[in-house]
């Protein structure tokens, strides 16, 4: 799993992968943060950085209600993730709030893993 970074950039492409992710890949992830009430939401699209020589990733965005939780709530998650993203192949997360400027973004890529009213 490769560690969040603080800032995506400003010039950034979100959407859908070209293919579907695993069933596999889906329900392990939500497997893991289904019953953490800090994360919202769960999405897995895919990300292009413009102007990057970096290609297309997938990135785990995980919603939480409150800032303050994400640090504690990734470290007690952060090795079952990185066990997921070593047998199915490397991704990123990227935990932000739900005031994110990014969020509506991320919503209209249609690549939710778990919603929690």
């Amino acid at each position: 799993m490769q560690e969040y970074r603080e800032n995506l950039g400003t010039n950034i492409l979100i959407s859908a992968p070209p293919k579907p992710l695993s069933k596999d890949l889906r329900r392990r992830i939500s497997e893991i943060v289904r019953d953490i009430e800090e994360i919202r939401e769960a999405h897995f699209p895919e990300v292009i950085a413009m102007g990057s020589d970096d290609d297309a990733a997938c990135v785990l965005f995980l919603v939480f209600r409150q800032a303050s939780k994400i640090s504690a709530v990734m470290d007690s998650i952060g090795a079952e993730l990185a066990n997921v993203s070593q047998d199915e192949g490397p991704f990123e997360v990227r935990p932000i709030s739900q005031s994110d400027s990014l969020l509506e973004t991320i919503r209209g890529a249609n690549c939710v893993i778990g919603w929690r009213d």
